[in-house]
């Protein structure tokens, strides 16, 4: 230790990690003191001669332990054949974890012939996990491994022994750099260009074993950075070395290899995520962004059209909005001229792109810039609103162009989608562009789209896509005008509109700014309450609500049943579907549940009870994963709830209930 030799005591500590953790770690701390000091302290001798016993101790253990194991493996080389590998496979992972090491060492001579098969190339995976916790058993096997390291990577099973060994290995060790320079390092090219010799390098570097060699591994890929930019597993080695150089001087060259082939790049599924990288690893430039820009306004319609590319384009022409790129104050004159050349290219071409899966994308981006051939652009795109509006691309083309465009070509664009604004606005793409219309323009711009869509609110309300047009147009009308146009074109119409699900939710929006909105619902809804109540007062039975009722109605109706009721009557909605369901209200009081006479096929929307609803002693009776329910409760749930009644009386009240139910859902219906 007094000559220097204080650093390796760390390194036998850890041999000895396995049979005296213990004595292991109250030395570890006076390890490294003593690597970091000058000259000894009193007890260090002590502290190594007792890490020196102890890693003999471990070597006689395992070397008993693998002497007895070793009369019961194979007795040569030639004998170990798939059958043998598979065995030793399995007697290695079923071992106990201590007893792991002592097989692994004894099956060291046999290294070699297992690098012949692929059972072999498995067994030596798991030998490598079991050496992994003893470092001299480690260093040993890596040391009868060197000179296979790439020939493990390069095959596909070897692949999982190779990761295991480089993941075993200590940065400190000199056999770890001769393993990392004189073979990965040396074979760099042709591991790159090897989907599993990719991965392998990748994990060399994740080790830092190639610390103070990154440059030469970069230098040595330079020639292959096109080639190993389009393949996944290279592409993300390049990638991890963008993004985790140091310097800019360290990835200098690679850069420029990639930039002279960024346009095909693009184009490619594991390229196109390099060339991203390229605009946004630590080390960009501005001479990056503008040499990346000019290599890709060339070809720009085509990438633009590319599945792959055209996302390169927008993060191009979007670099000032993106803060983990570029702010507005960090982009030079130069990156600012070729973005306006590129959206200049696109925005030229902006009638064949306005509708493409992804040119429509980028053309966005481009319509931000206020090139020259944008206000001829925007005139023809405003030409063809009707057309762009019912496309699904083309519809969000319309948005920006209406943000963008001058007053005249707003009020143009409306007068042209008033034409036919109530179609639009029941159309699923259709209905955005009105909304970006309606949100971009001012009144005096809006004014012919406006006047259609009043005109047409009640009708607008009842449809579930149009409805939501309809929100924005009130949300867009100033407060004193919203309750005058509520008043006038949706008061009249509350009946029918509580009866449409899609035209509540624009009722809660006129209730919120309109009184008299709010007083015509609560005049409806006491006026269902009514009707309840005169059904409860006649000597009727059933109660079938005619037409359609939303589904807010048909809940306040149940709720009014309950609170008032109680178990006097029962609601059900019955129908196949929710804009089919019809409200049933029964009452109780009588003996039993019966179908109307004459109708073995009877629709559930005809049923007609003048019986007790007793429960089913089985409960609900279940089709396709639904239940009856009956006054938000199963009749299993209100099972423990009923009186207990003669047994013969509720027999027969349950035949016929069953009976019922049958017929409920042999006609298909919904209950």
């Amino acid at each position: 230790a007094a000559s220097g030799h204080g650093r390796c005591l760390p390194s036998m500590l850890r041999a000895v990690r396995l049979p005296l953790r213990g004595l292991s770690r109250s030395l570890s701390s006076s390890a490294k003191q003593l690597a970091a000091r000058p000259s000894p302290a009193a007890p260090s001798f002590a502290h190594f001669s007792a890490a020196r016993n102890a890693a003999a101790h471990q070597r006689v253990h395992m070397g008993g332990m693998a002497g007895g194991m070793a009369r019961t493996l194979p007795s040569s080389a030639s004998a170990l054949d798939e059958a043998a590998c598979a065995d030793l496979r399995r007697r290695l992972d079923q071992l106990p974890a201590e007893q792991r090491p002592a097989l692994a060492s004894s099956l060291l001579p046999l290294t070699d012939a297992m690098l012949a098969s692929q059972s072999g190339l498995l067994l030596l995976q798991s030998m490598l996990r079991a050496a992994a916790t003893v470092p001299f058993l480690m260093q040993e096997l890596a040391q009868r491994l060197s000179g296979h390291c790439v020939e493990l990577s390069l095959s596909p099973v070897g692949f999982y022994a190779a990761r295991t060994l480089i993941g075993s290995l200590e940065p400190e060790w000199a056999l770890t750099q001769r393993l990392a320079h004189d073979e990965l390092l040396l074979s760099a090219p042709t591991l790159a260009r090897s989907p599993t010799g990719a991965r392998v390098l990748r994990y060399a570097l994740g080790q830092n074993l190639f610390e103070g060699e990154r440059e030469r591994l970069i230098r040595s890929l330079v020639p292959h950075a096109a080639e190993l930019a389009g393949e996944k597993n290279g592409s993300r080695l390049l990638r991890a070395l963008l993004e985790e150089a140091q310097t800019r001087a360290e990835v200098a060259e690679l850069e420029a290899a990639l930039i002279s082939h960024t346009a095909s790049l693009a184009c490619s599924e594991a390229g196109v995520l390099v060339v991203s990288t390229l605009l946004a690893y630590p080390h960009a430039t501005q001479q990056t962004h503008t040499a990346l820009i000019a290599a890709l306004r060339p070809r720009a319609l085509e990438l633009a059209s590319d599945s792959h590319a055209y996302h390169v384009l927008q993060s191009c022409l979007l670099l000032t909005n993106k803060s983990k790129l570029l702010s507005e104050s960090e982009l030079s004159c130069s990156v600012r001229e070729e973005q306006y050349r590129l959206a200049d290219a696109l925005i030229v071409q902006s009638e064949s792109l306005a509708t493409d899966t992804f040119g429509s994308c980028v053309l966005q981006a481009a319509l931000f810039y206020p090139v020259p051939a944008r206000a001829t652009a925007l005139e023809r795109l405003v030409d063809r609103s009707d057309e762009l509006a019912r496309c699904v691309y083309g519809n969000h083309v319309l948005q920006h162009v209406i943000a963008h465009a001058s007053s005249e070509q707003r009020h143009r664009a409306c007068s042209l989608l008033a034409t036919h604004a109530v179609e639009l606005a029941s159309n699923t793409h259709a209905s955005f562009a009105l909304q970006g219309a309606l949100r971009a323009s001012t009144r005096a711009e809006s004014e012919p789209l406006y006047n259609v869509l009043v005109a047409a609110a009640a009708t607008l309300a009842t449809h579930r896509i149009s409805s939501i047009v309809l929100q924005q147009l009130l949300r867009c009308t100033p407060v004193d005008e919203r309750v005058a146009l509520i008043d006038a074109h949706m008061l009249p119409h509350v009946a029918d509109l509580l009866c449409s699900d899609s035209a509540i939710f624009v009722l809660t929006d006129c209730a919120a700014v309109s009184p008299a909105m709010v007083e015509a619902i609560r005049v409806q809804q006491r006026q269902l309450e009514r009707t309840i109540d005169e059904f409860a007062a006649s000597a009727e039975s059933t109660l079938v609500f005619p037409g359609r009722m939303s589904a807010y109605l048909r809940k306040r109706a149940h709720v009014f049943v309950r609170r008032r009721y109680g178990r006097g009557l029962l609601t059900m909605s019955i129908g196949k579907t929710d804009e089919l369901r019809v409200l049933h209200i029964f009452k109780s009081d009588g003996a039993h549940a019966r179908l109307p006479e004459n109708a073995p096929h009877a629709d559930a929307t005809s049923l007609q009870l003048d019986g007790r609803f007793a429960p089913i002693s089985n409960g609900a009776r279940r089709s396709n994963g639904l239940a009856l329910i009956v006054d938000g409760e199963t009749l299993d749930e209100m099972r423990s709830e009923v009186v207990a009644q003669d047994a013969s009386r509720q027999g027969s009240m349950q035949n016929s209930l069953s009976e019922l139910l049958n017929r409920i859902y042999n006609n298909s219906a919904r209950v």
